[in-house]
């Protein structure tokens, strides 16, 4: 499933965006701007970031659901890529991560790197924590329908239908190809064959004689 209307979209973006500084904040945003699946995004560490300049973030792993371990992915897999993030949230997980380091530090713990970015203080944080946060926040804001996996696909149908690129999406999703990318989100793409038979007679039309 997805979110369905561009007001819907607006409305869960800015619930979450109105969020106090928390690490369910980041989730949110992360999913949303990324296209990332929750199990990444609960894996990425902070050495894996880059918050100046043109935003990103590197998925090397995700976080397995049976046991809350990172399990990383192997360097042939297409799952192992660099997403683009948003200016927004890339200010949000700064801000989360100077804050996170604050208490870190009050409690004898200096580097932040070998811990995910969502992680509160210390260790992993579990998917099903996670998706304990989930199920507050969407009962709470009215999208009772959606999963964490929505926001992947509303990132996925929206980014097509807009005209971008296929080949371009296709590795930030982490997808095997271009060509199953497009088997998963060909119905919400701009039909391109509408005006196709008045182009080619127009190219036609305007072409010298037997050329």
């Amino acid at each position: 499933n997805r979110l369905k209307c561009d007001g819907e979209i607006g409305c869960f973006y800015s619930s979450a965006n109105t969020l106090p500084l928390c690490s369910f904040k980041v989730e949110a945003l992360l999913l949303f701007s990324s296209g990332m699946r929750p199990e990444e995004m609960l894996g990425v560490r902070p050495s894996g970031l880059c918050l100046r300049g043109t935003p990103s973030a590197r998925i090397t792993g995700a976080v397995r659901r049976d046991s809350g371990e990172v399990e990383e992915y192997t360097k042939s897999s297409s799952s192992r890529r660099t997403v683009p993030l948003d200016l927004c949230t890339a200010d949000t997980v700064e801000e989360w991560l100077e804050l996170k380091g604050e208490r870190l530090r009050e409690m004898g713990i200096r580097s932040l790197d070998g811990l995910p970015v969502v992680a509160e203080l210390v260790g992993t944080k579990s998917y099903s924590t996670f998706m304990n946060e989930w199920d507050r926040f969407v009962g709470r804001t009215g999208f009772e329908d959606a999963r964490p996996y929505s926001l992947r696909h509303t990132f996925a149908t929206l980014n097509l239908a807009h005209g971008e690129n296929i080949r371009s999406t296709s590795p930030v999703l982490g997808h095997a190809s271009p060509s199953y990318t497009l088997d998963l989100y060909v119905g919400y793409m701009p039909s391109v064959s509408a005006e196709l038979s008045n182009r080619y007679v127009d190219r036609l039309s305007s072409a010298p004689d037997g050329k």
